[in-house]
């Protein structure tokens, strides 16, 4: 990278968008050069953080290769179906509109957080992002893994019959685990988006504090993780959004906030 290159705003990418002409063609970019704060186009310096601003809170934390593989994001429905699990099974968990059976939510646990986690996180790996892959598929594990809990066929609750203490503290275990795995997460977000890194930090009190709850016996705590789980949801749904608001389709952008250091 030479030193005396200029660095340019993606303002000014935008603006020689706009000037140019059918003549321009010939000016096509074949060279793109990248590390963690600069990328190259041709014969031009832009910052990354400002790059990744322009396409919305992406799941892929690095610059990796563009994938030769034709398919849409898949970030958005793993944020949305992941959003929206978590935003409906933490109103049961809140006890709103009165209910205290919760089982209605193992279909959208099974079909909608599970699935379509791991759909994304397919097409997450097929498009070369680790981070979306590896976040996407540990939570449809987890989605799966609590469906069996909640489903009476499995015998998973049931063999605690006589030990329900000891129920809890496997729930407890479980969730514990979950919450390491998200605030080891949360630390890759960092230089990311404002979107992203809430997000990330609204699921790992949701785990933690649900995990505690169990664990200690403490309802007021488990409420309080169902709460942010509420947040959460919330979380992924904003996110989800954001990452299909385009200026094809919508009247109106999802900020996000770039979360890498301005220059």
């Amino acid at each position: 990278m030479s030193k005396d290159q200029e660095v340019y705003s993606i303002r000014d990418l935008s603006s020689s968008f706009e000037e140019s002409s059918s003549s321009s063609i010939s000016k096509t970019v074949t060279r793109v050069v990248t590390d963690n704060e600069f990328v190259i186009l041709g014969n031009q310096k832009f910052y990354t953080h400002e790059l990744m601003s322009v396409f919305g809170p992406t799941l892929n934390l690095g610059i990796t290769p563009v994938s030769a593989n034709k398919i849409g994001n898949p970030a958005p429905v793993g944020m949305l179906t992941f959003g929206l699990t978590c935003f409906i099974m933490s109103l049961y968990g809140v006890h709103a509109g009165g209910i205290t059976i919760s089982n209605a939510i193992v279909g959208m646990v099974i079909f909608v957080g599970g699935t379509g986690q791991v759909i994304c996180g397919i097409g997450e790996m097929i498009i070369g992002n680790t981070f979306g892959a590896t976040a996407m598929l540990s939570f449809a594990m987890f989605w799966f893994s609590y469906a069996a809990i909640l489903i009476p066929s499995f015998g998973i609750e049931a063999a605690y019959a006589e030990h329900m203490d000891q129920f809890e503290n496997a729930i407890g275990f479980l969730l514990m685990g979950y919450a390491i795995l998200a605030i080891g997460l949360t630390t890759l977000t960092l230089k990311a988006a404002v979107s992203i890194a809430v997000l990330f930090v609204c699921i790992s009190m949701t785990f933690l504090l649900q995990s505690i709850g169990a664990m200690v016996g403490n309802a007021n705590v488990t409420y309080a993780g169902q709460v942010f789980g509420i947040f959460t949801g919330i979380a992924g749904m904003y996110n989800g959004l954001a990452e299909v608001s385009l200026k094809e389709n919508s009247y109106f952008s999802v900020p996000v906030g770039p979360l890498s250091s301005q220059h």
